[in-house]
């Protein structure tokens, strides 16, 4: 409209877009603190001109949109250095308490273990028919068994503990799905009608990159502004307004094996497809880390014990018998070696009877060259091929646990500082700033004031034309 009416609307779209432009200014410094938060903008754009006298006169201002700043890439970015971080956190975690489990200082008694046993047989080499020989030497062989049945034990309890962690991931993440599509839907009705829906898009990405921190997953951003959310493998875990889930079921070795449904009823097994996230470090913790350990275990187990029941067997006890094991071990499992750190004891004829340990050759009064040869294995080259004894196969195990510890903390640092660096670029394009906000305002503040002295210019003029 032209003429002072059109200078007084100009001027009031002025005010408006102004006053707009504090409340958003506003909204963003309430919500510095906002984690995942993105800065919003209004939109200026010129209201259409209109034709007065001839020329094509502006009519002030619109506020045309509020949206946020986004960066779709770096969002991308910090999703995976969220699910690489998180994985390799957890796993650092479990190989700490690994690296624990084999610290001596710390009660891993193996090697003293060891130590004690093979005294003990010098010991009964000294005296091979010595009563009090053969019970030391007895006492020492159920501490031998003991030690290996509690590092075992431990490692076990490690597993099922990364075993329940990934039952109760599994239960989060069907709540961030459900979210997540809930979110798609609502943006997609909001953003339909021609509004940004700013705020909801803040909470989906804060709450996608907590889905991240469980499972690595690919994502892109449809046209209607909903985000597809993709397992390795194609498993679609959000499609639009819909959710898939995963589930557990127990596997033949006792353990959780974590299964895709879509939201159609399609089910398929995906573990092997989760990699990062703390499901996938805690299934590599599970799966390789304690796996890995406890197999090494049952190897000392295994090759120690059935080297000494090889040499035992070749010995007389005082009972005149040959052909009788000092150790024994199930052999029940997939394997003669699996399990064998968990069962080792001593055979049931040591147990029933200490004259039963063949410390003789020749069943002779004195005779101790069995003795002296089952003592001979402390030294003997029965591991990695021949080329390692006994204790350097421990102290390999030790060894490769606390190296292994030390490389995965180091990965989970890179990891760590990686990701905030991601974060830092997307809070420094992204994130509210009080110093740019205090400057938008004080921007707003002088625009409102100068719209409000043209209606005081307006007023002179019409004071000037009523006195005419």
């Amino acid at each position: 409209m032209p003429g002072i009416h059109g200078i007084l609307q100009t001027a009031s779209r002025t005010m408006w877009a102004s006053q707009t432009g504090v409340e958003v200014s506003s909204h963003n410094i309430a919500n510095i603190n906002t984690p995942g938060y993105s800065r919003q903008q209004a939109q200026f754009d010129p209201s259409m001109a209109i034709n007065v006298r001839g020329l094509m006169i502006g009519t002030g201002v619109d506020v045309t949109n509020i949206r946020s700043v986004q960066d779709r890439f770096l969002s991308y970015q910090i999703f995976a250095g969220q699910s690489t971080f998180s994985q390799a956190d957890t796993r650092a975690q479990g190989m700490s308490q690994i690296e624990e489990i084999f610290n001596e200082a710390a009660g891993y008694g193996l090697t003293q273990a060891f130590s004690e046993f093979f005294s003990a047989l010098h010991d009964l080499g000294n005296m091979p028919d010595g009563e009090s020989e053969r019970i030391t030497l007895v006492g020492a062989a159920e501490n031998l068994t003991t030690q290996f049945h509690q590092a075992d034990e431990r490692l076990r309890q490690m597993q099922k503990s990364a075993d329940q962690s990934i039952g109760i991931s599994v239960g989060q993440v069907n709540s961030l799905l459900n979210d997540i599509a809930s979110l798609n839907k609502k943006i997609a009705e909001i953003e339909s009608g021609g509004q940004s829906a700013s705020d909801l898009r803040s909470q989906r990405t804060t709450i996608m990159q907590e889905l991240a921190g469980f499972v690595d997953f690919s994502s892109y951003e449809t046209d209607n502004g909903m985000v597809n959310i993709t397992l390795a493998g194609g498993y679609s875990l959000v499609e639009g307004a819909k959710a898939g889930s995963l589930t557990t079921e127990r596997n033949d070795d006792g353990f959780l094996d974590v299964f895709f449904e879509s939201s159609t009823g399609r089910r398929s097994n995906v573990t092997d497809k989760i990699e990062g996230g703390s499901i996938g470090g805690d299934l590599q913790t599970r799966e390789v880390d304690c796996q890995d350990f406890i197999d090494k275990l049952d190897e000392l187990a295994y090759t120690f014990l059935n080297e000494f029941n090889n040499v035992h067997n070749q010995g007389t006890n005082l009972n005149g018998n040959t052909g009788v094991d000092f150790f024994w071990h199930d052999v029940t499992g997939g394997t003669v070696i699996e399990g064998s750190a968990r069962t080792i004891r001593l055979s049931a004829a040591i147990q029933a009877d200490t004259d039963n340990i063949a410390a003789s050759l020749t069943g002779e009064p004195g005779d101790n060259q069995n003795a002296l040869a089952l003592a001979q294995l402390e030294s003997a080259k029965i591991f990695n091929g021949g080329t390692w004894t006994i204790l350097e196969y421990n102290n390999s195990i030790i060894a490769n646990a606390g190296s292994r510890a030390q490389s995965a903390t180091r990965a989970a640092d890179q990891a760590n500082t990686a990701l905030g660096q991601v974060e830092g670029m997307r809070e420094s394009l992204v994130g509210v700033s009080y110093e740019d906000e205090m400057a938008s305002l004080m921007e707003f503040q002088s625009t409102y004031q100068a719209a409000a002295r043209v209606f005081n210019v307006v007023q002179d003029m019409l004071d000037t034309l009523y006195s005419i």
